[in-house]
């Protein structure tokens, strides 16, 4: 690549002589009709000259951006190999697994989050190997149960509210990602039901619930309605695991009026 290559090959029919120029400004010039003419004949070659320079600097912008995005593209290749001895290509599956299971202390799924489990399996390969490897990474969960938008309060039948069964549906396909890689190990979790939520309706939660065998730490917030299965005053559902329940809610009577 010739930068010269590119300044050479243009050349403007008026060459500019800036003393000149500055000293005809600072006087009559043109005075007499001869020179009156002489600017108006080189002020069309200068126009014609200001049309050449616009194409010939979006020429050069279009040439250097490439050239720019090659020597990029170059620079980040070469710190590649630097990377192939970073620190953390080094350690041990076993120590990365303990910082990844203390990353995944609660695996946050809310609001239409990953979780840093999955979010961890999907860095590089290896991250991958060791995340799916290790199933106590995706035995944690924090997730939020929305209410739909609308209900009846007298048969207490939720509406479908726009978007709310595609919400659910996603929802339901991370949690089943997550008792799937999480294999056979006691579950911690916590969980935030929204009041105005019919909750037996909802498969994401019903994925939870027949895996209530395993849970181990339950954690239940938001209002609940007197016939939902997970409703405090019922009695616990049979779990080996569980050792510790807490519930943060408020009761929503079901009750016609």
């Amino acid at each position: 690549m010739s930068y010269r290559n590119h300044d050479e090959s243009f050349r403007p029919s008026v060459e500019s002589d800036n003393t000149t120029l500055i000293e005809n400004l600072r006087t009559w010039y043109p005075a007499t009709v001869g020179e009156l003419s002489g600017v108006m004949g080189t002020l069309e070659l200068v126009q014609d000259d200001i049309v050449d320079y616009d194409a010939k600097l979006e020429q050069l912008h279009s040439f250097y951006n490439a050239d720019l995005a090659r020597l990029r593209s170059e620079y980040q290749t070469k710190r590649h190999y630097t990377e192939l001895l970073s620190a953390i290509r080094r350690l041990p599956n076993e120590i990365l697994c303990q910082i990844f299971l203390y990353c995944c202390a609660e695996n946050d799924i809310r609001n239409g989050k990953p979780g840093e489990a999955l979010t961890l399996s999907s860095v590089c390969t290896r991250f991958r190997e060791v995340a799916i490897s290790y199933p106590a990474l995706w035995s944690n969960l924090t997730a939020f149960f929305p209410a739909a938008e609308d209900y009846d309060y007298h048969t207490w039948e939720a509406t479908d509210a726009p978007g709310l069964h595609e919400q659910d549906t996603k929802l339901s396909s991370l949690i089943q990602l997550y008792l799937d890689r999480s294999k056979d190990r006691p579950l911690t979790l916590d969980l935030n039901i929204e009041e105005r939520y019919q909750l037996p309706d909802r498969p994401s939660v019903q994925l939870l619930t027949r895996e209530s065998n395993r849970w181990k730490h339950l954690v239940l917030r938001g209002g609940f309605s007197d016939s939902d299965p997970l409703h405090p005053s019922r009695e616990p559902l049979p779990s080996p695991s569980l050792e510790s329940v807490e519930f943060r809610y408020w009761v929503i009577s079901c009750a016609n009026t």
